[in-house]
C-alpha cells in the first residue's frame, strides 16, 4: 500500500499556520488572518494540512475572533469543507465505506428540521452545528492518506498555542489571576470557562504525548507542558475544565493497562505524585479561584445556577417538549424557560440536547457519539496507531467538558470525533493492508 505522506513543505505550514492565528490573537490584527486564509487556500487541495489550523480556531470562537462576526474559524471551515469536496471529486483513489455517513447525514437531516420548527424558528445555531457535521462527514468519506505525522504536528501545534496563551497571561501580568478569574479581566474578552473549554482539548493532546513517549525527552516535556495547560484551566475557575483535562488520562490509563501494566501503574503514581505536590503549592498561593474548587461553593450556587435550570426543564419545560424538544440552540430553551425564571439553559450535554432534541433526536446524538466511541476503542484494539489513541482522548476531554457546559453545539467536540474519524480509517486500511502483505 502506498501512503501519501505530508511533504516537509506542508508539513512546515501545517505548523506556521497555527503560530501566525497565535500572533493574531496577541496583537489583533487581522492581517495575520488573511495571511493565515491566504496560505490555507494555497493548500487547498490538501486538507490535512488545513486541519491542523482549523482544529485550533475552532476551540474558540472569542479568543480566536476579531470582533463580532469575525470568527476565524468560521473562514476556515468553509475553506476546509471546500477542500475536501475538491478532494473527494479530483482523485480517482478508493473512497471508504462505513455505515457512519447514513448516520451523520441523518443527523444533519433532523437538526435542520429541529431548527425549522423550533420555538424561534431560529436557524443560526443549524449552521453552527452543520459545519462541524459536514466536516465529520466529508472525512468520513475521504481516501486513506498516511496520518502518522499528524500526532507529531498536533503536538506542535498544542505547544503553540500554549505558549501563545502564556504570552497574553504575561503580558496581562500573572499577578492579576491571583485575584480574578481569567475571562473576567477586561484585557481577556473571553469567557473564563470557554477558556477552560479550549485548554482542556490542549490538555488533552499532552497528556496523549506524556502516554505514548512517557520515558523520553519528549514525553517528560510533554508532562511539564500538561501541567502547565492545567494551570491556565485552574486559573480560569472552571470545576469542569478541571475535570476534563484531569479525568481523561485517567481514563486512558486503565483502558491501556492490559498492554503495559507496570509502565502504566509507574507513570500513574509520577503523573500523581506530580499532581499533587502542583495543587498544594498552588493552595499555597491563595489563589482567588480556590473557593470555586470547593464542595461548599458547588452546593451554595448550585453549580453557577444549572442546578436551577436543570430543574426547570425536568419540571417544565421537557414535559411540554418531550418528542421533538424545544428545538436546537439555547435560545429556544430561553424562550419557554423565561415563563419559569431562568434565562440560560442547563449547560449540560446531556439535558440541554435531550431538552433541545427531544427523545427522538436525543437517541439519535447519543447512538452517534456512542458509534465513534465504539469503532475507536475497537481500531485501538487492533493496532495501537496513534491518531485514534489521540481522538479517544480528545472526544473523553469533550465529553467531560459537557458537565458543565453544551458542548454538543460546539466544533471543538465534532472535530474530536473527527480526529478518531481520521485516525480509525488509516488504521482499518493498515490492518487489512498487513492481512494482504502489502505493507
Amino acid at each position: 500500500m502506498k501512503n501519501e505522506m505530508l511533504s516537509k513543505t506542508d508539513y512546515a505550514l501545517s505548523l506556521l499556520m497555527p503560530a501566525i492565528l497565535m500572533v493574531m490573537t496577541i496583537t489583533h490584527s487581522a492581517v495575520y488572518l488573511y495571511i493565515v486564509l491566504g496560505l490555507a487556500l494555497l493548500r487547498i487541495t490538501k486538507p490535512l494540512v488545513i486541519l491542523p489550523v482549523y482544529f485550533v480556531a475552532s476551540l474558540s470562537t472569542e479568543w480566536f475572533g476579531l470582533g463580532t462576526g469575525i470568527s476565524s474559524g468560521r473562514y476556515l471551515s468553509i475553506i476546509l469543507i471546500v477542500s475536501l469536496i475538491i478532494e473527494l471529486f479530483a482523485s480517482n483513489k478508493k473512497r471508504t465505506s462505513h455505515n457512519n455517513i447514513i448516520l451523520i447525514i441523518l443527523f444533519i437531516v433532523y437538526c435542520l428540521f429541529s431548527c425549522l420548527f423550533s420555538v424561534t424558528g431560529n436557524m443560526g445555531t443549524f449552521f453552527v452545528i452543520l459545519q462541524g457535521l459536514l466536516i465529520l462527514l466529508l472525512f468520513s468519506i475521504r481516501r486513506n492518506d498516511d496520518v502518522s505525522q499528524l500526532t507529531n504536528v498536533f503536538f506542535y501545534t498544542a505547544t503553540i498555542v500554549l505558549l501563545g496563551v502564556y504570552v497574553t497571561i504575561f503580558t496581562i501580568g500573572i499577578t492579576q489571576f491571583m485575584f480574578t478569574r481569567m475571562g473576567a479581566i477586561d484585557e481577556i474578552e473571553t469567557n473564563s470557562n470557554r477558556i477552560a473549554m479550549m485548554m482542556a482539548q490542549i490538555g488533552a493532546i499532552f497528556g496523549y504525548t506524556f502516554f505514548r513517549e512517557r520515558f523520553k525527552v519528549k514525553g517528560i516535556l510533554s508532562l511539564v507542558l500538561y501541567f502547565a495547560t492545567v494551570f491556565v484551566i485552574f486559573i480560569t475557575g472552571s470545576r469542569t475544565g478541571v475535570i476534563a483535562v484531569l479525568a481523561p488520562l485517567l481514563i486512558m490509563f486503565l483502558i491501556m493497562q492490559r498492554v503495559k501494566a507496570r509502565s502504566i501503574i509507574i507513570s500513574g503514581i509520577v503523573l500523581g505524585a506530580a499532581l499533587y505536590f502542583s495543587i498544594g503549592y498552588i493552595e499555597e498561593q491563595d489563589f482567588a479561584v480556590m473557593d470555586r474548587m470547593s464542595v461548599q461553593d458547588v452546593v451554595e450556587s448550585g453549580g453557577s445556577d444549572r442546578a436551577a435550570a436543570i430543574s426547570v426543564m425536568w419540571k417544565h419545560v421537557f414535559p411540554s417538549y418531550p418528542i421533538f424538544g424545544v428545538g436546537l440552540g439555547g435560545d429556544n430553551f430561553n424562550a419557554v424557560a423565561r415563563n419559569y425564571g431562568m434565562d440560560h439553559p442547563c449547560h449540560n450535554i446531556v439535558f440541554d440536547s435531550l431538552c433541545q432534541l427531544g427523545i427522538i433526536g436525543f437517541l439519535l446524538f447519543l447512538y452517534v457519539v456512542l458509534f465513534y466511541y465504539r469503532e475507536t476503542y475497537r481500531c485501538i484494539a487492533k493496532d495501537k496507531v496513534g491518531l485514534s489513541i489521540l481522538g479517544l482522548f480528545l472526544l473523553l476531554t469533550a465529553t467531560f467538558n459537557g458537565i458543565g457546559e453544551t458542548v454538543y453545539l460546539e466544533k471543538l467536540f465534532w472535530n474530536a470525533v473527527v480526529i478518531c474519524v481520521v485516525g480509525n480509517n488509516y488504521t482499518i486500511i493498515t490492518t487489512k493492508a498487513q492481512k494482504n502483505g502489502t505493507v
